[in-house]
């Protein structure tokens, strides 16, 4: 299957510490995504292909249809609907943070595929609280755009989280980010002013109740509970592949080793996941894919892959020109855990 990437390069548009980790993450999904899957391919502007190019990190092609555009860090995620719309065969957007460890036969019946369920159950009040913050309130904040029974009617049993996303169904993918995108462009001052979370909203929350509306066998109802998504869907995963909580690591919601949550400031950054057992992420596979979130934030997360990188993959190439643009030393870029107890 196609593997896709999209960038945009705009100011405030990169939500991590460093360009250089940004770009050495980006070179491990690149990387990753090869071996597993043969090929990936970047969507981006003409100035993000002078960046990439200069990097040479190995894309297989590198497009500019994104070119003209314009996106601000409040409504990146429509770069990434632009580039759905280009395609033209079955495929999977990922994210630059995300990493296709393994590869997967994908069954041609399966309508889409997704990363994972962004909120789970049972709900905890923290995932309450997210849910009303990021999904919810957003929603009811914009509720004129929509028809009456489809924003009264329409269950939200699953939201997907697109740090995959794609599948092979390109039409009704299409159709539905058109739709979406259309709806943002007509009044996107009013969406930009009424919600916080417009990306999460456009990109995720909307996808699959829209998904079941425009297409034939929909009838008059729109469900979109779980079982028409499961019917209609790969899942990579029903669990987040890696959970760093309560004091342990979860691969699959199975425990792989204990650390310490316990904030520290150390090397010049502060970190929640000091315990050296985490080197055994380094020779971990995650059940063949990860998405690192908020977790590419941390200090030892980013040494870990970094590690992950070297020791699997031939970067060396690619890693020698980041070193060059970006010559400052990071602290992930040593060796965090030689000292650890």
């Amino acid at each position: 299957m196609k593997i896709v990437h999209s960038w945009i390069p705009v100011k405030g548009i990169n939500k991590y510490d460093d360009q250089k980790w940004f770009y050495t993450m980006t070179l491990l999904s690149v990387l990753a995504s090869k071996q597993s899957f043969g090929n990936i391919h970047l969507v981006t502007t003409k100035d993000g292909k002078k960046d990439i190019e200069k990097l040479k990190i190995p894309y297989d092609s590198i497009s500019t249809e994104l070119e003209g555009k314009q996106f601000t860090p409040r409504n990146y995620s429509l770069g990434k609907l632009d580039a759905h719309l280009v395609q033209d065969e079955p495929y999977l957007h990922i994210d630059n943070d995300t990493f296709l460890f393994e590869s997967r036969i994908i069954p041609e019946w399966k309508r889409f595929s997704f990363g994972f369920p962004d909120v789970n159950y049972p709900l905890t009040m923290e995932s309450v609280n997210y849910l009303y913050e990021t999904y919810i309130n957003p929603y009811n904040s914009v509720k004129e755009y929509f028809d009456n029974k489809f924003f009264h009617e329409t269950a939200f049993e699953i939201i997907p989280n697109c740090s995959i996303m794609g599948g092979n169904d390109i039409d009704t993918i299409k159709s539905v980010y058109k739709e979406i995108g259309d709806l943002f462009e007509y009044d996107s001052e009013g969406f930009l002013k009424k919600t916080k979370y417009t990306s999460h909203l456009l990109e995720q929350f909307l996808f699959f109740p829209m998904a079941e509306a425009i297409t034939k066998d929909s009838k008059s109802q729109v469900f979109n509970n779980s079982n028409w998504i499961n019917e209609n869907c790969h899942i990579w995963s029903q669990n987040i592949p890696l959970r760093l909580e309560s004091g342990k690591c979860l691969i699959h919601g199975e425990h792989l080793c204990d650390y310490n949550f316990i904030n520290k400031f150390y090397k010049g950054f502060d970190t929640w996941n000091y315990d050296s057992n985490l080197k055994l992420l380094v020779d971990n596979w995650f059940g063949g894919f990860c998405h690192l979130g908020d977790l590419s934030r941390d200090v030892v997360i980013r040494s870990l892959f970094y590690e992950k990188l070297k020791k699997y993959y031939d970067y060396e190439e690619s890693m020698n020109e980041i070193q060059k643009q970006y010559e400052n030393t990071q602290a992930w870029e040593t060796s965090l855990f030689s000292t650890l107890i």
